[in-house]
């Protein structure tokens, strides 16, 4: 699970846009959020898929999590899915 303190950081950053929550952190070129959270960076949808599911990072290594919506900087949990991945990751 991610830590506390991670997540009210995490939700520090975190605005709401129409039915969507936007990540307004740090942002890649396409928009999609990123943050380290575990010593690694992720993708902040990916962070919030975690925080909503009492989830460990490495419990989603295998999984993509993907948003049902068309904004890429959108971290609202109902618009984001689990899907496996093709090539899961090897350990």
């Amino acid at each position: 699970m991610i830590d506390v303190e991670r997540q009210k950081f995490f939700w520090s950053r975190v605005g709401k846009d129409g039915n969507h929550l936007v990540w307004t952190g740090t942002k890649t070129p396409r928009a999609y959020g990123i943050i380290t959270v575990q010593g690694r960076e992720e993708y902040a949808h990916r962070i919030a898929w975690c925080i909503s599911e009492r989830l460990d990072l490495n419990e989603i290594d295998d999984y993509q999590i993907i948003r049902l919506c068309e904004r890429n900087d959108c971290v609202e949990t109902k618009h984001l899915a689990r899907k496996p991945r093709k090539n899961p990751k090897k350990n």
